[in-house]
């Protein structure tokens, strides 16, 4: 089981109740009201603060002028402190985080839904297997021609291959300033490829990845992100989410 960022309420007193939990599914947490952050608090700052997971530990980085109280110590502004597991980050009154960790603290994501119908080996040959493809046919014909039709009477909507070719083609432009916008590229092709072989799993890993390196670009690199950036930050955020409907609820 991976780490978790657990929210009790209220932050002070003997008593408190579990308000929720966040699964650290990569190396950058997002905390705060922003719809985009992994664990969205309400009434507090778009970006309250981030969790980052380096060298076998957690460090977290104050991002707004709203105090934030570790074990009882005020933290800097965007410097990173430990965060040991157990230790208790306190948000004003109402609302505290703990990290836990079991066994491997490292990031992972949530499981991806398993069919029973996937876990059907390779061995699987005759009539079990023939009527397996037809019922497997049978509900991807109507969905398709469903999809075509949709699509061909609206040919202004905006859809995922369109959205992945705007961005895709943004990126071709180099910039001699941002010479790592060409891995941003490579990185979407390969997360789509993962996509498009069965891999949905590591084609979120990538995403995941890949939204890591963009939010250290954005707060720590030099020059800071352009608006193609800011564009593919937009973009996977939007792929992360779609993908992660495809998970499990848990273990």
């Amino acid at each position: 089981m991976p780490a978790r960022l657990v929210a009790l309420h209220p932050a002070r007193g003997s008593s408190r109740a579990v308000a929720g939990e966040c699964w650290i599914e990569s190396d950058i947490t997002r905390i705060g009201a922003a719809a985009d952050a992994e664990l969205r608090i309400d009434q507090v700052e778009p970006l309250l603060a981030t969790v980052r997971y380096r060298d076998g530990q957690y460090l977290v980085y104050r991002r707004s002028n709203q105090a934030l109280l570790l074990g009882g110590r005020a933290l800097p502004l965007n410097e990173p402190i430990p965060w040991p597991p157990g230790l208790i980050l306190a948000i004003g009154d109402r609302l505290s985080l703990v990290l836990t960790v079991e066994a491997n603290p490292a990031p992972a994501p949530r499981p991806l839904v398993v069919l029973a119908d996937d876990l059907v080996g390779p061995a699987a040959t005759g009539w079990g297997a023939w009527n397996r493809r037809v019922r497997q046919l049978l509900v991807a014909l109507p969905i398709l021609v469903l999809s075509y039709v949709w699509g061909s009477s609206q040919p202004a909507a905006p859809r995922l291959s369109n959205q992945f070719a705007a961005v895709q083609q943004a990126l071709e432009a180099r910039d001699p300033d941002r010479p790592r916008t060409r891995t941003w590229r490579e990185r979407l092709q390969e997360a789509r490829l993962q996509e498009l072989g069965g891999h949905a799993g590591k084609a979120y890993q990538i995403h995941a990845k890949l939204r890591d390196s963009l939010l250290d670009a954005k707060f720590t690199a030099k020059p800071a992100l352009s608006e193609t950036e800011e564009q593919v930050l937009a973009f996977v955020g939007e792929e992360l989410n779609r993908l992660r409907g495809q998970r499990s609820a848990g273990w």
